[in-house]
């Protein structure tokens, strides 16, 4: 974890910051100096504490012990905030049987755990894991956040059958500490089908 405190202050001050557990007991104290980020007249500052959890507070002083801010942590989760930390891919296409499903799909912020690629059969609880005909490609091309799914359908023809729909899920991941499981992608086999020549996905 890193910048968990943040405040603004004036530029060219020097802040500390106090953590304490929701009972008032102290979680870690004098993280001094916080580190700042100069502006023209307002600096952001930001420190980092090594052990902090949801629910802990944190007091913000100036250099005359003055307390300035602070407030309850709340850690990132999915959904709640200026943007999810995972970006589905969303309905990626109807497919034949036996094809190769390819698909992307983005975290904005870095997995403290990679999780894993599970294919789900839409109206039940069988799954098929990586790496049983998935590639889980990972930042690819060194692009950091942009990650690649490749499921080859003929890998498992007995789970993979026509007229039905099928989740991908990442299960597992971590951000932050917090345990994340998201449908990453959804994609279909000849049942979005209007004749032999046309459909949705791949080719």
């Amino acid at each position: 974890m890193a910048d968990e405190i943040k405040q603004l202050w004036l530029k060219g001050k020097t802040l500390t910051a106090d953590v304490f557990q929701p009972d008032g007991s102290e979680r870690e104290f004098n993280i001094s100096p916080l580190a700042e980020h100069v502006g023209t007249d307002v600096s952001l500052y930001t420190g980092d504490c090594a052990t902090i959890q949801a629910g802990d507070v944190i007091a913000i002083s100036d250099s005359n012990n003055r307390l300035i801010g602070g407030g309850e942590y709340k850690q990132l989760v999915l959904g709640v905030g200026a943007a999810s930390a995972i970006e589905p891919a969303g309905y990626v296409g109807d497919y034949k049987k036996d094809e190769v499903v390819t698909f992307s799909w983005h975290t904005n912020v870095s997995l403290s755990s990679n999780g894993t690629i599970k294919v789900y059969k839409k109206d039940s609880n069988d799954e098929v894991t990586v790496p049983t005909g998935i590639t889980d490609d990972r930042d690819f091309d060194s692009k950091t956040g942009a990650h690649r799914c490749s499921i080859n359908l003929a890998a498992n023809k007995s789970y993979y059958t026509k007229d039905r729909d099928y989740l991908v899920i990442l299960a597992g991941a971590a951000v932050y500490g917090v345990v994340a499981n998201a449908i990453i992608g959804i994609f279909s086999i000849e049942n979005r089908w209007v004749n032999e020549q046309f459909h949705y996905g791949g080719k």
